[in-house]
């Protein structure tokens, strides 16, 4: 099986910045403090976005 690959989910914070781009993410704003690459918490669910799985949640792909 090949690697699944995940949208980061970003999360804006007062104390952010661009500090992520030095990472090669596309931050959506120059506010944005967090990236989480691979999340299963809460509402905050990584979506697959290649092979088989492409379009569901790594909660998804998990559960089943």
């Amino acid at each position: 099986m090949a690697p699944l690959f995940l949208k980061p989910i970003f999360h804006q914070k007062m104390w952010g910045g661009t500090n992520l781009k030095k990472f090669n993410l596309a931050i959506p704003s120059d506010n944005t403090g967090e990236a989480w690459l691979a999340s299963a918490y809460g509402d905050d669910l990584s979506q697959i976005v290649n092979g088989p799985y492409q379009g569901q949640t790594l909660k998804q792909v998990w559960n089943d």
